[in-house]
């Protein structure tokens, strides 16, 4: 029974179903919660994680994956299509281009990974212990006609 329900899920997060992803979001609908989030998760290329130097902890960055198709443009970003990087890793990004990091395919993957970690983690703790057991009933309160 449980598994149907995750695939519900899985493609509510692939195909960036905003009334589903604005649960997990501020107040104001935004990906910001998120965004903090991926600071402290490794890099999806490289694998460096978040560490201190001196006093001072050194975050990895929210990377947005621009896609015109996901309605990318100059100076839009679409949210939830984000995923993680180092500083090294998004340096290079923006000196050698996109390409040099990964294909557009790949970059998309980890933004998707990325997103489904970040909101299975946010069902787990708000739904508690039993939280795929929850998941059915909180689903069909929150998501009318899915």
């Amino acid at each position: 029974m449980i598994e149907p329900i995750l695939i519900v899920v899985n493609e509510l997060i692939q195909k960036r179903d905003l009334e589903f992803l604005q649960m997990f979001g501020d107040r104001k609908g935004t990906d910001k919660p998120y965004q903090e989030w991926l600071k402290d998760q490794p890099c999806k290329r490289c694998g460096a994680v978040p560490h201190y130097e001196m006093d001072t902890k050194i975050f990895n960055m929210p990377v947005h994956v621009r896609e015109v198709s996901m309605g990318s443009g100059t100076g839009i970003k679409p949210p939830w299509n984000v995923t993680s990087m180092c500083f090294d890793c998004h340096g290079l990004e923006h000196q050698s281009g996109r390409d040099s990091i990964a294909p557009v395919e790949t970059l998309r993957q980890w933004a998707d990974e990325s997103l489904c970690l970040y909101v299975l983690g946010s069902l787990r703790a708000n739904l508690g212990q039993h939280w795929l057991e929850e998941l059915p009933q909180f689903l069909s309160d929150h998501l009318v006609d899915k």
